[in-house]
């Protein structure tokens, strides 16, 4: 009994100094070497690896402590092996990787930049880079001010993209809702960023001027959602094609959408429509219809109003818009945003 005793307490001992020996040397590494973003996805799946890992090794046997050394080992080796895999941020595991993929700079030809999901790939003409980085990471980094190490270029050159899925992943392309679409339009544009501009990033956050999107006195005037409805006379997709709920419409002087939540009308309202990005305050957690408003000639106000100037003959300014077409309000403060460091970008590699 003493020495299975001794032996337990001996096996103690060593599964603590090997854990203490990696904990010395994950501090001690040097993450950028790795390519580690403090914020990847992939990072934090490998941490809660090592938390199960831990939290299984009850056993207090030397082989476990091994293991989870081991396992350590291995993930930090696919950091370095395959660094591109850490950078993409949009995790979804339905969108195919694109077999065949063409990226040739183009003469701007005057026409409006299309980006949109084919029968069997994506299809891009006449874009530019910032819009390509802005499309390919949603919202959240819409605004100018939440987007850093952009290359002089990516306003000027502008592209034609054309990537093609294998045959096998074309079915994943059909019966797509809005969401699944805008989803796998980001994954497939951020392959195309890392593997072909050769793009390098990661997210954090900074403390910057945003706006809170408030209820107005008065109360909200919103519309909200009917459950189940088809919106067999709503809102109007591309080419005149019917759009269900989750659908949104931003343009240079309005904001349209349906069956959306405040919390996306923000996402909206952030960027070049406010100058800032926008954070939802109301409290109003269901789903709503809306339709917004404005003249864009009014331009956005100086740092610290809040965009109460009275409206022009052409109409409102945006601010003047949301409290009297919606019932809401927006109010300037200092908080945190998130945003996007590209710590390397170049222009694309030949076909």
């Amino acid at each position: 009994m003493g020495s299975l005793l001794s032996q337990r307490r001996l096996s103690q001992w060593i599964f603590l100094w090997v854990i203490k020996f990696f904990s010395f040397v994950w501090k001690s590494c040097d993450k950028n070497a790795l390519n580690i973003s403090k914020t990847s996805t992939l990072e934090k799946q490998i941490v809660k690896l090592i938390d199960a890992r831990l939290s299984s090794a009850r056993s207090y046997r030397l082989l476990s402590g091994v293991s989870v050394l081991a396992s350590l080992c291995v993930g930090a080796l696919a950091f370095s092996i395959r660094p591109s895999l850490a950078q993409v941020v949009v995790a979804d595991a339905q969108s195919p990787a694109l077999e065949v993929l063409s990226v040739k700079q183009v003469k701007d030809s005057g026409g409006f930049s299309n980006i949109q999901i084919t029968p069997d790939g994506l299809s891009v003409t006449n874009s530019q880079l910032w819009l390509l980085i802005r499309v390919a990471f949603g919202a959240e980094f819409f605004s100018d001010g939440q987007i850093f190490g952009e290359p002089s270029w990516s306003h000027s050159e502008r592209y034609d993209i054309a990537g093609k899925v294998s045959d096998v992943d074309v079915g994943k392309l059909r019966n797509l809702n809005h969401d699944q679409e805008r989803r796998m339009t980001q994954a497939m544009l951020q392959e195309v960023l890392v593997e072909r501009f050769h793009m390098k990033f990661h997210q954090e956050n900074r403390d910057a001027p945003i706006y809170v999107l408030v209820v107005a006195k008065g109360g909200p005037k919103l519309k909200e959602t009917t459950p189940g409805d088809s919106y067999s006379k709503g809102l109007l997709g591309p080419a005149g094609s019917k759009v269900g709920a989750g659908f949104l419409n931003v343009g240079r002087d309005h904001i349209s959408g349906q069956g959306l939540s405040l919390e996306e009308l923000a996402k909206a309202l952030s960027g070049a429509n406010t100058g800032r990005v926008v954070i939802d305050k109301t409290g109003l957690r269901g789903k709503y219809d809306f339709t917004l408003n404005w003249s864009p000639d009014q331009g956005v106000p100086p740092p610290g109003l809040d965009g109460g100037a009275p409206a022009s003959a052409s109409g409102p300014s945006i601010f003047t818009a949301i409290q009297e077409q919606l019932g809401l309000r927006l109010e300037p403060t200092k908080g945190p945003v998130k945003t996007l460091v590209i710590e390397h970008i170049e222009r694309p590699s030949a076909n």
